[in-house]
């Protein structure tokens, strides 16, 4: 009961406080002074201790006046701030989507590299073991020569002329340069 005479008593301020939805600059925020000049002209009849309620009050209103606008204003930055942030999202998301892409193809074109590097590698691996081959065939075939050299010079010492090879085979067989395979082993 208190309370509502209270209210009853009360002044009735008039101080045209804006809302919160309502973007107002600082600048136009109303000082203390300002807000007690127009009350004071409205209310002529105040006390001393009228006075001092009433600047309380305003004091009051005013510093929740400018309280809600740096909500709004906090409020506005954090939008504004969410904006840019979901923008820097969906870019980077773009970003982010085309470099799996990328790297996916990359991916594919190392399989295939790795694919003819390893056909490459077979090919070289077994070019290499025909030319051992061969390699050791010419020596073989080295080996053979000198012996029938041996050979045929051992049987014109003794006196006896013996042909080594058959003209029949010989005549029918490509011309071959033993020098050409003579001197194999020098290229390698």
């Amino acid at each position: 009961m208190k309370d509502e005479q209270k209210r009853s008593d009360e002044l009735n301020l008039n101080l045209s406080l804006t809302t919160p939805g309502e973007a107002e600059s600082v600048d136009k925020i109303q000082t203390l002074d300002e807000a007690m000049t127009f009350e004071l002209k409205h209310h002529e009849d105040l006390s001393l201790a009228d006075e001092k309620k009433l600047r309380r009050r305003i004091s009051n209103k005013l510093a929740a006046r400018r309280s809600r606008f740096r909500k709004l204003t906090h409020k506005n930055k954090l939008e504004q701030n969410f904006k840019d942030l979901q923008d820097e999202i969906a870019l980077v998301g773009s970003k982010i989507k085309n470099m799996k892409n990328y790297n996916d193809k990359l991916r594919v074109e190392n399989e295939m590299l790795r694919e003819r590097l390893n056909n490459i590698t077979d090919k070289a691996t077994q070019a290499t073991a025909k030319i051992e081959e061969v390699k050791l065939e010419l020596q073989m075939l080295k080996m053979n020569l000198a012996k029938a050299q041996e050979y045929q010079h051992y049987m014109k010492i003794g006196g006896e002329s013996f042909d080594f090879y058959n003209h029949d085979e010989l005549e029918s067989a490509p011309e071959i340069d033993i020098n050409q395979y003579l001197n194999l082993d020098d290229d390698m």
